[in-house]
């Protein structure tokens, strides 16, 4: 028992260790012109890990190795923490939209085509048509790839992962002129899987139900991302029903939309007194207001308002915030 006590002690302080440090460790990554940064999401920090060449987009495999192809198809190998590169193999494919599918195979689209591409044999294979031309990134979401082609686009591939199953469009980016050259997902709310945006200098987030955005981070960057990639994260269970969106990091106040339930909440992690909501239509019909409201959190219900889009006013005595809404 003399020896068990201190080896179990020694057991416990590595696994708390480990768990700190796969806490810390980098998992959202961006490209823009030649730099390769790391993202800490919820502060809105970059760290610049390094410049090395033009990278049309990255992308991670299952076994966290990071990728990039450039503007003439080549698969290059990235070192995470210098940003150096290895060349592996040119695929004669023109791709923007990068993927990891397994530790050694990536996804690429060219065209409007999804590819898969073999990372040891570096031969590329035709999954199917997908009817889109992708005007930014690709990105896992649990089990479905979503793509940027001027709006959000979800793909489905079978069990196998070898052919595409549906393709359907989510909808409309809210904010026009969003072009979207990065798709990423991390989870920093409720440990929750957020979907990421980057456009140009700024991060937003993405509901993956109906593409919706909502700026996170302004001028996170100082180049024009053309790229992002994340390490992957196990598949939630359940999936989640509801969108996230931070109203103002400095009041506290979030909100979030479920479209099954058709139920908005607004929640605070302070409590907030006499916070006034307001939901406007596009003409600014006043269609729910909710007035000296006290607590941590409110929901109220929209099953019976038309599909469209809104905008939430949210007042806490000092400052009003608009948003535009969905509701679908």
């Amino acid at each position: 028992m003399q020896i068990l006590r201190p080896l179990f002690i020694l057991t416990l302080f590595m696994l708390i260790f480990l768990a700190n440090d796969a806490k810390a460790q980098d998992r959202v990554f961006v490209c823009a012109g030649s730099k390769l940064f790391s993202v800490d999401v919820e502060n809105c920090i970059v760290d610049l890990k390094g410049t090395s060449i033009y990278y049309t987009d990255i992308a991670f495999t299952t076994d966290n190795r990071l990728w990039g192809i450039d503007q003439y198809g080549s698969i290059y190998k990235i070192d995470t923490v210098n940003a150096d590169t290895t060349f592996m193999f040119n695929t004669g494919l023109y791709s923007s939209s990068l993927e990891g599918l397994n530790e050694t195979s990536l996804l690429a689209i060219s065209g409007e085509s999804l590819y898969k591409i073999d990372l040891i044999s570096g031969n590329t294979y035709n999954l199917g048509y997908i009817g889109y031309t992708p005007s930014g990134d690709m990105t896992w979401y649990d089990d479905h790839l979503y793509i940027n082609a001027n709006s959000l686009v979800r793909i489905d591939l079978d069990t196998s992962s070898l052919t595409v199953n549906e393709v359907k469009k989510v909808g409309w980016y809210s904010y026009e002129g969003l072009d979207g050259y990065g798709l990423a997902v991390d989870n920093f709310i409720d440990s929750t899987k957020v979907m990421l945006v980057f456009d140009k200098y700024d991060m937003y987030t993405v509901c993956q139900i109906d593409g919706s955005t909502r700026l996170k981070c302004s001028k996170l960057i100082d180049m024009w991302a053309t790229g992002a990639a994340h390490m992957r994260y196990p598949k939630q269970n359940p999936k989640p029903e509801i969108c996230y969106y931070v109203v103002n990091p400095t009041d506290h106040v979030q909100f979030f939309i479920n479209h099954f339930n058709k139920i908005i909440t607004v929640y605070s992690s302070e409590e907030f007194l006499n916070l006034n909501i307001s939901l406007f239509s596009m003409s600014g019909q006043k269609i729910r207001s909710y007035s000296k409201l006290n607590g941590t959190e409110f929901s109220f219900n929209v099953d019976n308002i038309a599909y469209g889009i809104y905008v939430l006013k949210i007042f806490n005595g000092t400052s009003i915030h608009s948003e535009k809404i969905i509701l679908n």
